[in-house]
């Protein structure tokens, strides 16, 4: 069911949404699959998979389009300490990374999430 937003295209109207989600700790996480790197977005403090007008899925789908790369937006809860929510993070980007022999992976952070990647990058 797809309930985000529709694009339209030679065969109508269609609608878009993440190929997989899930939940990690407390985390929730959304992918868009591609064949070449990952490319992992983590959003700003309180922000969702999805954000204001579905900015990160357009973001997501936009990359795997142009680059044809994978990407999983992770979300950034308020309700789990910085550490926690990095480790669950990095936890899944591994697996996906192991299972699919990817070795190039780009981080994107917004705002509390570019924050994390500074205070966690050393890791």
């Amino acid at each position: 069911m797809c309930i985000l937003f529709f694009v339209r295209n030679m065969n109508g109207v269609v609608c878009v949404d993440y190929d997989a989600s899930l939940s990690y700790r407390g985390v929730n996480f959304g992918l868009i699959e591609g064949e070449n790197g990952l490319f992992v977005v983590k959003t700003g403090s309180g922000g969702n998979i999805y954000g204001h007008e579905e900015k990160y899925l357009k973001l997501a789908i936009h990359i795997k389009d142009k680059y044809a790369t994978s990407v999983i937006v992770s979300d950034n809860p308020l309700e789990i300490t910085p550490v926690d929510n990095m480790d669950a993070t990095m936890a899944v980007v591994d697996k996906y990374r192991q299972d699919y022999e990817i070795s190039l992976v780009y981080y994107f952070g917004v705002s509390k999430g570019g924050q994390y990647a500074a205070m966690f990058a050393y890791q």
